[in-house]
């Protein structure tokens, strides 16, 4: 009700206003003209002070008042963190030694173990599978040097005091590995080129193309380090990467393995 009275208010007050502004019906003079008074607002919010009152007769029903959305709401469970599903992400890693023993505490993570033969002359090798042999054959060194690196990368505690020794692996959970036995002598370590020629099978065979290779050749003959570069070549133009030893005798001078393009040096196992 009070709406209407006010609109009809208004109404009067604008009409009033033109007619004094005309002269009353042509008069140029508003002197003449009644006193016009502002009608009273009772009952409406002064936008500009939020001070008014109800002071009608109408029912007095205000404007709804809503919150301002917020253009951001931070809501915590947005940013939990997922494990991520390691099962899917394995990196491939080849272990180039001695052969790899897969025992309790690699069982997980060894997809194969191969023993290598190199005809140097030929330039060929032969390939025997030692993946379900006894883990006396796959590793032949007397220390389990592969086994032992293999450890590092990828061993996994499970309890038994036999292995309480041996930390876990820092791959433990992301690295399948491939392991490699180079020959039938010396402790299961060949030659390097027999080794390379290893790492170029488990690329083309397997898709590996992280290799570790814990050995090294303080001298050799002109034609056979062009042979190793071929070799490393062709495993860098297939996206392979290589980690040699730079020499773990103490040595100041490097491997010839470490100076091969593409290749990694690095001191350790």
């Amino acid at each position: 009700m009070f709406n209407n009275f006010f609109t009809k208010t208004v109404l009067s007050v604008a009409i009033t206003s033109i007619l004094i502004g005309c002269g009353g019906g042509g008069g140029n003079s508003a002197s003449n003209g009644p006193n016009v008074t502002t009608p009273p607002v009772g009952g409406v919010e002064n936008p500009d002070t939020g001070t008014g009152s109800d002071t009608g007769t109408g029912s007095g029903d205000k404007e709804p008042t809503t919150t301002p959305e917020q253009d951001y709401v931070y809501k915590k469970e947005n940013f939990n963190v997922v494990e991520p599903d390691t099962s899917a992400n394995k990196v491939k890693v080849g272990v180039i030694d001695s052969g790899v023993r897969k025992n309790d505490i690699l069982e997980h993570a060894v997809k194969k173990v191969y023993k290598y033969i190199e005809d140097y002359e030929a330039g060929e090798i032969t390939v025997t599978d030692l993946t379900n042999a006894g883990i006396d054959i796959q590793d032949l060194s007397i220390n389990n040097h592969g086994t032992l690196v293999a450890s590092v990368i990828a061993a996994k505690s499970n309890g038994d005091p036999e292995y309480e020794n041996i930390p876990e692996g820092a791959a433990k959970d992301i690295a399948e590995i491939y392991g490699a036995r180079t020959s039938d002598q010396n402790g299961g370590l060949g030659y390097t080129s027999g080794a390379l020629l290893a790492m170029q099978d488990l690329h083309d065979k397997h898709g590996v193309k992280l290799f570790n290779g814990s050995f090294g050749t303080r001298t050799a003959e002109t034609e056979y380090k062009k042979t190793l570069t071929k070799y490393a070549m062709n495993l860098a133009d297939g996206g392979s990467l290589i980690v040699f030893s730079t020499g773990n005798d103490g040595s100041s001078t490097p491997n010839i393995e470490a100076l091969l393009p593409t290749f990694v040096g690095g001191g350790g196992y």
